[in-house]
């Protein structure tokens, strides 16, 4: 389309990151997010090295699927804006915020809830547990709902997809036979 907002990032004076036209950090990011996005970020412009971007996103991948990201890493925080008794929209959130209370925590309007979303459940919210009492993360979901989009918006503008983040390496077709 016409007049479409071009996209850049550039370095500042002050060696920090400057980026237009797309969201840096979203505050529904968990820390693993926004340090990979930073990292990649780094590599790109400070190194101008794309393959050191990619690698940085496939060990990352690695490490979410091993199981072994600590769990504050993975944590989404979230302030509570009203009395989590008073919802009607079951929100990742909400739903933290009345396990926590299931477990005797006391929770109010203006709490902070820090969650990750564990393996146990099909919804979101389902899966929406208190960072004190979460014993597992989803990987996938951080990789497909946090980690790519933190990442390809500046990756699909170098000519990578999804589809090679996650694959570790070119696509090989018959040719490599030959």
């Amino acid at each position: 389309g016409t007049g479409a907002k071009k996209k850049y990032a550039l370095l500042g004076e002050d060696g920090r990151i400057k980026i237009r036209g797309f969201e840096l950090v979203r505050r529904d990011w968990s820390k693993v997010a926004k340090e990979t996005q930073k990292k990649v970020l780094e590599a790109i412009l400070k190194e101008g090295s794309k393959e050191k971007a990619v690698k940085i996103i496939r060990e990352t991948i690695v490490l979410l699927n091993s199981g072994k990201v600590p769990l504050e890493d993975l944590a989404i925080s979230t302030q509570i804006s009203k009395d989590p008794k008073s919802y009607d929209i079951v929100s990742p959130e909400t739903s933290a915020a009345k396990k926590l209370i299931a477990s005797g925590t006391r929770v109010e309007k203006g709490s902070i809830i820090s969650y990750v979303l564990s393996r146990g459940g099909k919804t979101i919210s389902e899966k929406a547990t208190p960072l004190e009492l979460a014993k597992d993360y989803d990987a996938d979901y951080y990789i497909n709902n946090q980690l790519l989009p933190a990442v390809m918006k500046i990756m699909k503008e170098l000519g990578y997809d999804e589809y090679s983040m996650k694959m570790g390496g070119k696509q090989t077709g018959l040719d490599s036979f030959f």
